[in-house]
């Protein structure tokens, strides 16, 4: 700092300026654990402690449920990301990876062909919805793995099943 005040004004403001894109640069590289960036450009977010089987529990409805919350950059965020959950299994493969987390939108039901989060008779599972509508107006709804090694999970009149929400991505919490 000593040497540039030495320098004409013009050249200071050159390095200057080129001091402040570098710092821009790295501040855009951090971590979301870096506390220097404002505070409106960051957002908490809940990543659930249990694992969907892909378990996660009821355990959404309850504020003593297991979880930590971490700072993430909004602009890094998918619209509509309310939590995280993390995922177990090799069953949604190549799409969703073993030991990774998924953003989820909270949402009663989701579209056939969507991948969500679900209750099914007390199991959590993250699978894709598949529902064909037959020609008389009958229809039948599966819960479809991306793996072809796993089966589809038919659902019936007798399931007790329960939309935790729609997933919108995956990623991988940093070390």
């Amino acid at each position: 700092m000593e040497y540039l005040k030495i320098l004409p004004e013009w050249e200071q403001g050159v390095i200057f300026g080129k001091i402040e894109e570098k710092v821009e640069a790295y501040k855009s590289r951090q971590s979301i654990f870096n506390e220097e960036f404002a505070e409106d450009e960051f957002v908490l977010m809940k990543i659930y402690d249990e694992y969907a089987a892909a378990g996660i529990g009821s355990y959404f409805n309850d504020d003593n449920s297991g979880y930590i919350e971490m700072r993430f950059n909004k602009a890094e965020l998918p619209p509509r990301a309310d939590f995280g959950v993390r995922i177990s299994g090799d069953s949604m493969m190549p799409d969703i990876e073993d030991g990774c987390v998924v953003w989820v939108k909270p949402q009663p039901q989701i579209e056939s062909g969507q991948v969500g989060i679900f209750i099914l008779d007390g199991q959590p599972l993250c699978k894709k919805l598949k529902i064909d509508y037959g020609k008389k107006g009958g229809r039948t709804a599966h819960l479809i793995s991306t793996n072809p090694e796993y089966d589809p999970i038919e659902i019936d009149e007798n399931s007790d099943i329960r939309t935790v929400g729609l997933v919108l991505s995956s990623f991988w919490l940093p070390d």
